[in-house]
């Protein structure tokens, strides 16, 4: 289901440096706190990556291919999602204590419920550290 507020990227090349967040490398054991920098290495890909400038949110993922999506938080309220605070553990090595997220829920209508619309979740979407002021 196409929605507004998602959209898929290609490259890294189409992201803007004013991001915060981590990178986390197929060739290092641990992630890194993001500098505004992207990778550029040959026999490496991004695992994962979380980046957000606090109206839009990329994350990156590979299985098998690369996966760049942006959520643009204020157009998925307009679209009717609802977007619930939550919080996880980062991991030790990061420096940071606590990763900030938004739960994306939306209206579908479902079958096993008589037709009516109930909330799935569609996404986690990252929205910065404890410590960040986003």
């Amino acid at each position: 289901m196409e929605m507004q507020g998602i959209k898929k990227l290609n490259s890294f090349s189409e992201i803007g440096a004013n991001y915060k967040g981590y990178f986390w490398m197929s060739d290092e054991s641990n992630p890194k706190v993001f500098d505004g920098t992207f990778p550029n290495k040959t026999n490496a890909f991004v695992v994962e990556a979380l980046l957000t400038d606090g109206q839009k949110s990329i994350m990156i993922s590979h299985n098998g291919q690369l996966n760049i999506f942006e959520y643009d938080l204020e157009a998925l309220k307009a679209s009717g999602a609802i977007l619930e605070d939550i919080s996880f553990e980062t991991h030790s090595r990061l420096n940071e204590k606590k990763a900030k997220f938004k739960q994306l829920w939306f209206p579908e209508k479902d079958t096993l419920c008589a037709d009516m619309k109930v909330l799935t979740l569609k996404a986690q979407i990252f929205v910065g550290f404890e410590n960040d002021k986003h």
